[in-house]
């Protein structure tokens, strides 16, 4: 679960409710607290770091404050941005500014003198390159740094990855046509002066075995074109590849067209016609996985649905969904659907990929009686699988997110809580918002106050903050 910072102003007072919900926990949170603290923000807007029992290790004196990673936090003061260790001791800056990366391994730091830009790396506590690039920016996902230097005509660009290794050396910036995940699309000409692209890989900086004659931009994926020539220089064959966040897609005959893709770009749903025995044209839908596989192929259509795609199926009294995220395929079988039920169809589905959860509404065609008593109606009904596992979601609650294996739900006074899979509460339904955070601990905000509680649910830090950043 991704992490995100909570913030608000104190509340002084905290319904009495609350207060008994946060009866003590001598438990240190270890999956929480960085090397023992935790930044908080007091009841004047400064941040500080305090231990499991809520004491002041460190002092509020940060307009912010992330938290530690490998003995380093960054910190914000007016003056500037400032690397601090577990002792709250400065170890750099001030900066201009300052970027934490990598889930805290490195920091992409900038030069107030010069405002040029380098990069610290807090395992070994020292500065990976110094502050000698205009620009430096950072791809969680490849884990690949790209480090832009203007001051040079045209200027400059070179790739490396986070132990140093520069994969691909300084180029021209103008002989970038662009970049999609870790693919860099290189402008150059060939032996006869042609323009040709080549794709490099920036993780490794290897050199695709393809080379592309054409290459255009159709918003947030490219398409490049591999043609084969004839005698007279006309074109006689083309392959055509897909280059997205997650992968270069290909190749793939010009008569494939591109539908759809999700929104990380791990899939393509394509599209083809085929004649069948009799020679009857039919459409082929093929949906194609992060790693360059066919997951999908059919003559039904999956249904996008923005991060994964889905095909459902009524037969024998059970619903079957087969949903695709990240390339991945999720088989799921609904068979408790109300008796008398003739056809059923889902509504509404929402995934939850990091979870490998899904939520159903299902439209159900339920026939009862016999003879002239016979009635067809609608019915609809809510299934909630979170690992293949039916859960349950208590009647009268409505399902905000799964976290970390637990479900976040709303009671009907409109506040939340957390709850396990099997529909027991870990806290009920008390607060103005919760975030659970790795290890299962939760951060809990009653108005705009906020604390913390331990996985089975009691107090670790009550509400006396105005953010914790978990």
């Amino acid at each position: 679960m991704k992490k995100r910072l909570l913030t608000a102003l104190v509340l002084v007072l905290v319904a009495s409710a609350l207060v008994l919900a946060f009866a003590g926990c001598d438990e240190t949170p270890e999956g929480v607290f960085s090397e023992g603290v935790v930044a908080a923000e007091n009841e004047n807007g400064m941040w500080g770091y305090v231990n499991e029992s809520g004491e002041e290790v460190i002092a509020f004196e940060f307009s912010s404050a992330s938290p530690f990673k490998n003995g380093v936090a960054l910190v914000e003061r007016m003056t500037g941005s400032f690397l601090i260790d577990s002792g709250g001791a400065e170890i750099g800056g001030p900066y201009a500014s300052a970027q934490r990366v990598a889930d805290g391994d490195f920091y992409i730091l900038e030069d107030r003198e010069n405002s040029l830009q380098g990069v610290y790396d807090s395992k070994s506590k020292s500065m990976m390159c110094d502050f000698v690039y205009s620009r430096i920016s950072f791809d969680e996902e490849t884990g690949v740094f790209s480090f832009t230097d203007e001051t040079r005509t045209g200027g400059f660009r070179q790739y490396a990855l986070t132990d140093g290794t520069v994969t691909i050396a300084r180029m021209n910036e103008d002989d970038i046509a662009g970049a999609a995940g870790k693919w860099l699309f290189v402008e150059s000409t060939d032996q006869a002066g042609e323009i040709i692209y080549k794709a490099l890989d920036m993780t490794s900086g290897a050199e695709n075995e393809t080379v592309f004659e054409e290459f255009s931009d159709m918003g947030g994926v490219f398409v490049l074109a591999d043609n084969t020539y004839g005698e007279g220089g006309e074109i006689v064959s083309s392959k055509l590849w897909y280059a997205t966040q997650a992968r270069l897609f290909g190749p793939f005959e010009k008569e494939v067209s591109l539908l759809s893709m999700s929104n990380d770009g791990s899939m393509l749903l394509m599209g083809r016609e085929s004649a069948d025995g009799d020679g009857q044209i039919k459409p082929i839908y093929e949906l194609y996985g992060k790693d360059g596989a066919v997951i999908y192929t059919g003559e039904e259509m999956p249904a996008a649905k923005g991060e994964f795609y889905y095909t459902e199926a009524y037969a024998s009294g059970k619903l079957t969904f087969e949903i695709y995220a990240g390339g991945a395929k999720t088989t799921l079988e609904v068979g408790d659907l109300p008796a008398g039920t003739t056809s059923a169809q889902a509504s509404g589905i929402e995934y939850f990929a990091e979870e490998n959860a899904v939520c159903l509404t299902i439209d159900c065609l339920v026939t009862t009686g016999a003879g002239e008593q016979t009635q067809v109606k609608s019915e609809s009904v809510e299934r909630l699988i979170v690992a293949g596992n039916t859960c349950e979601i208590p009647s009268g609650y409505e399902l905000l997110d799964v976290q970390s294996g637990k479900l976040v739900l709303r009671g009907e006074t409109g506040r939340v809580g957390v709850f396990n899979a099997d529909g027991t509460a870990v806290t009920a339904c008390l607060y103005s918002d919760v975030q659970v955070a790795d290890g299962g601990y939760i951060v809990v905000r009653a108005g705009n106050a906020y604390g913390l509680l331990a996985p089975d649910g009691s107090s670790v830090l009550g509400f006396v903050y105005g953010g914790i950043n978990v």
